[in-house]
């Protein structure tokens, strides 16, 4: 029975002595083979990785930075100690003197040199104080240099090393070439899988507080990244599960993304869907387009909420607000969405190119111009280019334009025709007022009536070398006029007119 007390004693005071800190350690590894720690918590630090000095005057040199009580001296190049019975004695390094200010929370190394010891012969301690440490740090006043390794205090103020003599009747040490630097560095290498059970994870990955479940936190101020990296051959994925909502701190993540309210925009740069070298600000590439309706469609689908007009436009351009002219847009023009269009909704034109040549021009205030002299013409309705022709190998052109005018004079409608072609109208034309030929008029040949009293249906009448002068000047001499009529139905009649100069 006292065999089985003395292995539990022996077994709860070995699992007392795993606590969240490991202080005092020798450079070199902690071994637990095949093992299981139990403890509050591991941390693991890297003593060669180390921070600048925290302290001043680390020789003691002019130790004005220093501040020494009752059996401390440092004025003689060092910090030196003389045992008198029951006294507290002090050296310190106020918070204001220090050379960097204790940071909160963070792993310390302090070394020291100890050259002239007489050991205390009682209950006599030397500790580095809480008002720096965690917890009271005790100090080896045996000769050699020491390293002692602590976790500092939440808000650390003065560096303080207290010595309390109790029931000793000597001791004595002198320290020199102090230094106190934070530990920067500590790696964690494992060869496996890495499981973290339990509610909170704790103080997080270099975090000073622990106030998320995993904190991944900068000591040195600089940018903090967090790399998700496999062997090369897996699926690289981030895969994260939350019964609530996920999102991420854009205060603290650089992107080229920037935030303003409810709106995000990219400031720099392309975006590309499909492709990772994008040739515009936005663009979207794909191998296969979609279908909508079972009709193929584009790579880019936009889809409007409602029936109401304009709902689905998926084009909107504009150069801006206020005074723009180039206001367009693509989309439904119908409330129900049935009807498509292409719409400038200020006052421009519009124009439609081939072949990199403007082809036709619908001006802003609706004239219509069609063919590759568009610049040289401004009708109301205008068609330019090549027309049809039953005679083979002949080049003709066919113009066709309309221009009203308030004044009669000055409104017509104007054809050109080249080689080989003429007018043929299917309809009457009813023409109120003169007909004026620029040119000879080499022949008219009018299937149907000419005038309601002059002529009968079906009858052809010709008429020839009508005017001899085309287009003469007002007031300017006339030669002698001179036209025929024949019927084909009466071909002995004739009719002929004459007239003389003036």
């Amino acid at each position: 029975m006292k065999k089985i007390l003395l292995l539990i004693i022996l077994i709860t005071v070995a699992l007392g002595q795993f606590t969240n800190e490991i202080a005092g350690w020798s450079k070199g590894a902690f071994y637990v083979p095949d093992g299981t720690i139990y403890s509050e918590g591991l941390i693991v630090a890297d003593e060669t990785v180390l921070a600048s000095e925290s302290l001043n005057e680390v020789d003691f040199a002019t130790h004005i930075t220093w501040d020494v009580t009752n059996d401390f001296d440092d004025t003689n190049g060092n910090a030196s100690y003389i045992w008198s019975a029951n006294q507290t004695s002090t050296l310190t390094q106020i918070q204001a003197n220090l050379a960097i200010a204790g940071v909160d929370a963070v792993w310390y190394q302090f070394t020291y040199t100890v050259t002239i010891a007489t050991a205390f012969d009682g209950d006599g301690t030397a500790t580095i104080t809480t008002a720096f440490a965690s917890s009271a740090i005790s100090l080896d006043l045996s000769i050699d240099t020491h390293s002692v390794y602590f976790k500092s205090k939440t808000t650390p103020t003065d560096f303080i090393i207290s010595v309390v003599s109790g029931s000793d009747t000597e001791g004595m040490f002198e320290i020199d070439d102090v230094t106190l630097k934070q530990i920067t560095g500590g790696n964690v290498d494992i060869s496996g899988t890495l499981l973290i059970r339990g509610v909170d994870i704790g103080a997080g990955i270099g975090a000073s507080t622990d106030d998320q479940k995993i904190d991944v936190f900068s000591v040195s101020g600089d940018n903090v990244q967090l790399s998700l990296e496999d062997d090369g051959e897996a699926t690289k994925t981030v895969d994260i599960s939350s019964t609530t909502a996920v999102g991420l701190n854009t205060s603290k993540i650089t992107t080229q993304w920037t935030t303003d309210g409810n709106d995000i925009y990219y400031n720099t740069g392309k975006v590309g869907a499909g492709t990772p070298t994008p040739n515009a600000p936005l663009e979207v590439k794909g191998a296969s387009p979609g279908v909508v309706g079972g009709f193929q469609s584009g790579n880019l689908h936009v889809t409007g909420s409602s029936a109401a007009q304009y709902a689905n436009a998926v084009i909107t351009g504009h150069s801006a607000y206020n005074t723009n002219t180039q206001l367009w847009y693509l989309g439904s023009t119908s409330t129900s969405n049935n009807d498509v269009g292409f719409h400038n909704r200020q006052n421009g034109s519009m124009h439609f190119n081939t072949n990199n040549t403007r082809k036709m021009e619908i001006a802003a205030n609706g004239d219509v111009s069609i063919g590759e002299s568009i610049d040289d013409v401004q009708p109301t309705f205008s068609i330019i280019g090549d027309a049809d022709s039953d005679a083979a190998d002949v080049s003709e052109t066919f113009s066709f334009t309309i221009v009203p005018n308030a004044n009669p004079l000055l409104a017509y409608i104007g054809f050109t025709l080249g080689q080989g072609l003429g007018y043929n109208f299917d309809k009457q034309i009813d023409i109120t007022g003169n007909i004026i030929v620029s040119g000879t008029v080499d022949g008219i040949d009018i299937a149907t009536d000419v005038g309601a009293n002059t002529a009968k249906t079906g009858v052809t009448t010709e008429i020839s070398n009508v005017v001899e002068d085309a287009s003469p000047e007002l007031g300017a001499d006339l030669d002698m006029l001179t036209f025929e009529i024949k019927m084909d139905s009466e071909p002995d009649a004739t009719v002929t007119a004459s007239g003389a100069k003036g």
